[in-house]
């Protein structure tokens, strides 16, 4: 059904929730697979988009069951702050919008340790890596350090210690650390504030580093839900069940970037917009979900910052 607020949906164990803009292409290749592996309740959340998604779902809604939930187009992370505070559900399937899960079996997996008491989470363990790839070079981000979290694409989570993070501070916003000097707070604020400090002191002694993954870093990278990770698993001292990030493609397909490219062409890191993968996207929902979908051009909009998911 349409609802207006998550305050209307029925309280359950799981629910799977998509999040769409203007995306509605490999959306529906994403819902349709969900709703064949996930065997559990689906939202659609859709963010203001431009190109026909809403009346597109709408439709769909009459051969598949799922509900719609309209709601503001926000950056990502702030859009899972909001879910998690207010949902009624014990525990959320996570899944990008431009991603297909291709195999029952992992969301079965996940099932089967995600009520273990010490467990937050389940999916695939992102991180900690280096960020050495060539989008990254001439950037704040060059050579930082990727910090752990969950792969936020395809997780499972249970939505009361992600409540305890959020209530703790504790944000899926993306956060970038500059790490030098970190060890000396008040200088380091001042180093924040003045431009011209910052530059000549630009690089400290890597004493004064914090220690990540037994590393020290000049800098580090939270993705999109790495503090609540960090919380959880390193403060917190729960567990997040996951296979290694590089094994995904066993499971799903990931069109890496759709949305962040939609929202900003010009994002170099992002994976390319749909016309690369449109054709590709229209053979996988005809032949294995007997569906077809008609797309229209998206109007421009004003570009938001989002973090890389």
């Amino acid at each position: 059904m349409l609802i207006q607020s998550l305050s209307e949906l029925p309280a359950v164990t799981e629910r799977a929730v998509i999040i769409n803009f203007n995306t509605k292409l490999v959306t529906t290749l994403a819902l349709l697979s969900v709703i064949r592996h996930a065997k559990m309740p689906v939202l659609l959340i859709d963010c203001e988009s431009t190109d026909g998604s809403l009346k597109h779902f709408l439709a769909l809604m009459k051969r598949y069951d799922f509900d719609i939930l309209t709601a503001p187009l926000r950056p990502h992370g702030q859009t899972l702050d909001w879910l998690f505070n207010h949902i009624a559900a014990e525990k959320v399937l996570l899944v990008d919008s431009d991603l297909e899960i291709q195999d029952s079996t992992i969301v079965s997996f996940f099932k089967d340790y995600i009520d273990e008491p010490q467990v937050f989470g389940c999916g695939f363990t992102n991180g900690p890596s280096w960020l050495e790839e060539p989008a990254f070079q001439g950037t704040a981000l060059e050579n930082a350090l990727y910090h752990e979290r969950p792969w936020i694409p395809l997780t499972l989570l249970k939505v009361a210690p992600i409540r305890e993070a959020l209530r703790h501070g504790k944000s899926f916003v993306d956060f970038y650390l500059d790490n030098e000097y970190s060890l000396l707070s008040p200088f380091n604020k001042l180093r924040s504030r003045f431009k011209l400090l910052h530059r000549i002191f630009k690089k400290g002694p890597i004493e004064l580093r914090r220690s990540c993954h037994a590393l020290k870093p000049a800098a580090i990278f939270y993705d999109t839900g790495a503090k609540i990770f960090e919380y959880l698993r390193y403060e917190r001292l729960m567990f997040f069940v996951g296979l290694p990030e590089p094994v995904h493609h066993r499971f799903a397909t990931h069109f890496f970037g759709i949305t962040r490219n939609t929202l900003k062409p010009s994002d170099t890191h992002g994976g390319g917009g749909l016309a690369k993968i449109s054709d590709r996207v229209r053979y996988r929902l005809l032949e294995v979900y007997g569906e077809e979908v008609h797309t229209e051009e998206v109007t421009e909009r004003q570009q938001v910052l989002v973090g890389r998911k």
